[in-house]
């Protein structure tokens, strides 16, 4: 998770990560609570996700939404 500095609120990115995504994977949800558990720690507010599913990171770059 990245904060960014300097507005009124702090303004987080969520990156989810999993290189490998099958039926059993349970990693991206877990990686999406605890960014928002660290987010709601640091009093920050997440506004929008890159996440990179099945992909080789070495292959192309993450799809990024909004949250």
């Amino acid at each position: 998770m990245t904060v960014l500095l300097g507005t009124e609120r702090l303004e987080a990115l969520s990156a989810i990560r999993l290189s490998v995504r099958t039926v059993e994977t349970t990693s991206p949800t877990r990686q999406r609570s605890a960014n928002q558990q660290s987010a709601q720690a640091l009093g920050a507010r997440i506004v929008g996700e890159a996440e990179d599913l099945d992909v080789s990171a070495s292959k192309t770059t993450p799809s990024i939404g909004q949250s």
